[in-house]
């Protein structure tokens, strides 16, 4: 189904248009996004949240360390 989505548009949290979500999920709410669905012509409305967060520790693996990459 995605493939057919026209992104319309990306809000941060605080932005006009997220304050009911931002209620509702406070600061788990990463962002809304407005799609557009050409094949069905209707519009839909997404929100991104955390769903858990806990800590996390870069495992090392044959003298590497796995996690974000580093400048080379």
């Amino acid at each position: 189904m995605r493939k057919n989505l026209e992104l319309l548009c990306e809000l941060k949290p605080g932005e006009p248009g997220t304050e009911e979500l931002v209620e509702q999920f406070g600061d788990a709410l990463v962002c809304v996004r407005h799609w557009y669905d050409p094949v069905r012509d209707v519009e839909l409305k997404t929100a991104e949240i955390i769903e858990a967060r806990r800590p996390w520790q870069p495992r090392r693996r044959k003298g590497r360390m796995l996690g974000p990459r580093s400048p080379r």
